[in-house]
């Protein structure tokens, strides 16, 4: 939570947050309408920044190409490794069960480009389920994504 003009917003929330249907930048007692009993701590950018990188050098054991991205992700760089784990799909098969053993909440994609991933992951994929179309598939699964998944500047979105 931070606050910003005067107001105590949300800034980052577990899944069971997510869903009883709170969202980054909703008003405290907004939030505290949905869960009463919602229990609630300051924003640490820093450290909140400190563990995603961590996590992105933990990544490193899927490809040498592992960053993070934006305040919310990682991006990881198969083309090359994939095979090492016997495919995308197993890859993404272990990355989803080692998040899930260290309780981190992750929506994992795969697709020919970084945007594709992008979008894939943030609008369709959930901790259960990887969004992994198949090549000639990609276009119809971005198909149906809304227009913030183009990842253009909000503004331009209006």
């Amino acid at each position: 939570m931070t606050a910003s003009a005067g107001r105590r917003l949300l800034t980052a929330l577990n899944p069971a947050a997510e869903k009883a249907g709170l969202a980054p930048g909703m008003p405290l007692p907004d939030a505290l309408s949905f869960l009463p009993g919602l229990a609630t701590m300051p924003a640490d950018p820093a450290a909140d920044n400190a563990a995603l990188t961590r996590l992105a050098e933990w990544c490193n054991r899927y490809s040498p190409w592992t960053a993070p991205d934006d305040s919310d992700g990682v991006k990881i760089e198969i083309t090359g490794s994939a095979h090492l784990w016997g495919g995308e799909a197993a890859l993404v098969a272990d990355l989803a069960r080692r998040l899930t053993r260290q309780n981190i909440a992750h929506r994992i994609a795969t697709a020919g480009t970084l945007g594709a991933a992008w979008a894939l992951a943030r609008y369709t994929a959930d901790d259960g389920q990887p969004a992994l179309p198949a090549p000639l598939d990609e276009r119809a699964a971005l198909a149906p994504l809304p227009v913030e998944a183009l990842r253009l500047d909000p503004d331009t979105v209006r």
